[in-house]
Order: C-alpha cells, then structure tokens, then sequence
C-alpha cells in the first residue's frame, strides 16, 4: 500500500478498497467492505494483472452497507476503467451507493459519449465532465464531492472539470455500495468492461492528491 493510500488509511477515512491484485474482492481499507459478484462479473486476469470483468448486461459486485459506507459530506471515488463499449443511450456505473430498496445516495457513472457524471440522493445530476473517457484504454478516473458545494472530475490524474453550480445533496441511505451496476429492477446501468483498484474514501482529495493515488495504483504492465 502507497503513502497516501496509507495516510487514508491510518486516518480512518479510508472506507473501501478493492485492489484485487491478490485475485481477490477483499477490501483492504480494514473496514470489511469486501465484495460479491453478482452474475456474470468475474474476477479475471487483465492484460494489466487482475480487475473484475462485467458483461454491460447483468454483472456488477455488491460490497454492503456497512456503516462506514454510509457519509455525505466529502467524498472522493476513484477507479482505474477500461470500457468495452456502451449500448446507445446507455450509461454505466464505475461506483454507486444506489439501490431500489433503500434509494440513492450517489450514483457515479460513464455516459454512453464517455463523459463522466454525478447524480445525489435526489436524482439531479451535476454537469458532465468536459473530457471523455476513451474506448479500450485503462484510464483512471475520480470524482471529489465538497459537502454540497462543488463536484470535481478527474481524469488520468489531471483536473478536468470542477463545477459549483447545481450540486445535489448526497444523502444517506442503507443502500448497498456497487461496482460496475446496481440492483435496481429495470436499470441496472452496467458498466461494460473492466474495473480495477476501486476506491472510496470519505475525504476531498486535492488534485496532487489524486494524482498520487492514481500512481500508486497503476494496474501492472502499465
């Protein structure tokens, strides 16, 4: 484990991370959120080492609801993605605290034009991201939520977008936390391709922060 990825750690805002390097879904913040797959998403080897394969129909992975998931007022998710493709009109989720059950507490997710978008518990979403995530390449991609005040994207390390207009609250909910989908009856929004070194953390990155977090977990052979 990195040196920021450490500090989060040891700090306690740290609350899931699915390396998956050890061809596992164990989470390796030290607060349980292991995950499941759900059909179809298979834990499989990539041409960078290991990530979870979802089919962009049926898969996703379900890590719980745990207590230590459920926070509102600074977050920052990340991940490492390699998109298949996206049917049209479709999006898919990268990480997503949303199910039909308990409702939306935030729902991050890769539009089908490959931009990246935000919705809070109250189904508003923040403006899309201005760049657009490329087919067939890993690509790191984050997002820092501000207490209600501002959004920020990330992409490969570099700020890409940072609005403070529009922002939806994100509220808190006993929804499950899902990689690559959610259970939700009729619109599971499936992530097509693979998602690898997933990241929760309940704090607001700086841009050198996140630039450090994706280079601590750069996917082998990259």
């Amino acid at each position: 484990m990195g040196e920021l990825l450490t500090k989060l750690r040891n700090e306690g805002s740290l609350k899931l991370h699915l390396s998956m390097r050890d061809g596992t879904f164990r989470d390796l913040s030290g607060n349980g959120n292991h995950g499941t797959p759900n059909d179809g998403a298979i834990l499989g080897k990539t041409r960078n080492g290991i990530g979870l394969k979802c089919n962009g129909s049926t898969s996703f992975m379900n890590c719980g609801n745990d207590a230590s998931l459920n926070f509102t007022d600074k977050i920052t998710a990340a991940a490492w993605i390699k998109a298949s493709g996206r049917l049209a009109g479709t999006s898919g989720i990268v990480v997503a605290k949303d199910d039909d059950i308990a409702g939306r507490a935030w729902t991050f997710i890769v539009q089908n034009n490959g931009t990246m978008d935000l919705f809070g518990g109250g189904g508003g979403g923040v403006a899309n991201s201005v760049g657009a995530i490329p087919y067939g390449i890993w690509t790191h991609v984050a997002w820092v939520y501000i207490s209600a005040t501002s959004v920020a994207y990330f992409i490969n390390g570099i700020l890409d977008t940072i609005t403070a207009v529009g922002i939806p609250a994100m509220v808190s909910t006993t929804a499950n936390v899902y990689i690559g989908g959610r259970s939700f009856a009729g619109s599971l929004l499936p992530f097509h391709g693979e998602i690898d070194e997933a990241i929760i953390a309940n704090d607001d990155l700086t841009e050198t922060e996140v630039a450090q977090l994706m280079a601590e977990t750069k996917p082998r052979g990259m």
